[in-house]
């Protein structure tokens, strides 16, 4: 049985313990002011375990003095965390600020000190767009393996495709357009999935050349209007993609990094 390469020296999200005082004091705090969710754990006497989202602090009892952490939390509206902690009665919130790095940010200290600084990435300022790119056609079709590889050496994808499997996915597509400027391939997109509950957005891909012309746009809008049509109440629409790539498909209703679900990924599987 074949299995997927492991990839070597990665590491999940790492998990803070933070020293307290008063561990059920710690917790109510977390929960009714911070809005956590309270985990269950071994040996819940000593040791806690909250959560919110994709953020994870372990709590330990401490008999001795408790020295203060700095710990960020990336949120998508760090104003509406903002109105809800300081309602709350979260100590010592500040104001938020936007920093000169490209963030909006403001700090709160839970009851032992340990300082929470809530922080939202502004918006990219993407670069000028070019003169839109006219006779692109958008056709609905699979590239074929040439232009398949093309586009992922040109996108500088090679380390993320197998290029063995990728004939047998691009044949189970949902979906797939394909963009052509005088007879030539210069783009591509597609939907996978079940075509009932989930459709997963992929390979949004434009030769460098001509990206910020509106191909990629072309793209997205033919792949949009076929998941309207096809998906669903209640359909599941996913993608992954870069930091770089989000303010451009934020503008097709698409949200992240923090969200209500969180993604997860494998790289190989094991029977537990």
């Amino acid at each position: 049985m074949r299995h997927a390469c492991v990839m070597e020296n990665r590491f999940a999200p790492a998990i803070p313990q933070l020293p307290v005082s008063d561990l059920v004091a710690t917790r109510r705090f977390y929960r009714d002011v911070l809005g956590f969710r309270i985990d269950p754990v071994d040996g819940e006497h000593e040791y806690a375990s909250v959560s919110r989202g994709a953020a994870v602090f372990h709590l330990y009892a401490s008999d001795g003095a408790i020295p203060p952490h700095r710990i960020v939390l990336p949120a998508w509206d760090v104003d509406a965390v903002h109105a809800d902690w300081k309602w709350k009665g979260a100590h010592e919130c500040s104001e938020p600020e936007e920093k000169p790095w490209g963030v909006r940010e403001f700090t709160a200290r839970d009851n032992n000190g340990h300082r929470l600084v809530v922080r939202q990435r502004l918006r990219a300022s993407l670069p000028a767009p070019r003169e839109p790119l006219e006779n692109v056609r958008i056709v609905k079709r699979l590239p074929t393996t040439g232009e398949y590889h093309a586009l992922v050496e040109a996108v500088r994808w090679t380390e993320f495709v197998n290029y063995e499997a990728a004939a047998r996915s691009l044949s189970r597509s949902l979906f797939c357009v394909v963009a052509e400027l005088e007879g030539r391939c210069i783009g591509m997109a597609r939907v996978a999935g079940d075509g009932a509950l989930f459709f997963h957005v992929m390979d949004v891909a434009v030769l460098p050349e001509y990206q910020r012309r509106g191909v990629g746009t072309q793209l997205m809008n033919r792949l949009v209007e076929f998941i309207r049509n096809s998906a669903p109440e209640k359909a599941l629409v996913g993608l992954f993609t870069g930091a770089a790539q989000s303010p451009f498909l934020e503008r097709f209703g698409f949200r992240g990094p923090v969200a209500p679900l969180m993604g997860m990924t494998a790289t190989s599987l094991e029977q537990v």
